[in-house]
């Protein structure tokens, strides 16, 4: 791959993994204070920026570095941190005494989890057989 592919492809990755960080600040803001109006407003705009860099990264990496399999499996590794971040936020707030809430958060985590590994089988194989260096 020549230098120029690999930097936008590094470039499109980081702003894919941006995703959960920014859906994360942005979730903690509109759940932790629902008395002040700022909050959940700032919220929002963390997870909108975080959607907006999460599809610019996408473009760049299916565009610029020509590499579909690394843009889907960087999306999945993306999507699961995310569930599992999430579940773990939603953890504190659910009462183990439940069983129908701790069921639920059980099994959304545990997508998270496949969708890591599902996302980590796709980059090693992006970087395995699709992104060699062309001489």
């Amino acid at each position: 791959m020549k230098r120029s592919k690999t930097n936008f492809a590094i470039l499109g990755l980081i702003m894919v993994f941006s995703i959960p960080v920014l859906w994360n600040i942005g979730l903690r803001l509109i759940t932790s204070s629902s008395q002040l109006y700022f909050y959940p407003c700032l919220g929002l705009i963390f997870y909108l920026c975080g959607l907006i860099l999460g599809w610019i990264g996408i473009i760049i990496i299916i565009f610029l570095s020509h590499s579909l399999i690394l843009a889907a499996g960087a999306a999945s590794l993306a999507f699961g941190i995310n569930r599992i971040m999430a579940g773990a936020y939603y953890y504190s707030s659910f009462s183990f005494n439940d069983p129908i809430s701790s069921h639920y958060i059980s099994h959304y985590v545990s997508a998270g989890y496949v969708f890591i590994c599902i996302g980590g089988i796709l980059i090693i194989l992006a970087l395995l057989f699709f992104i060699r260096d062309k001489e």
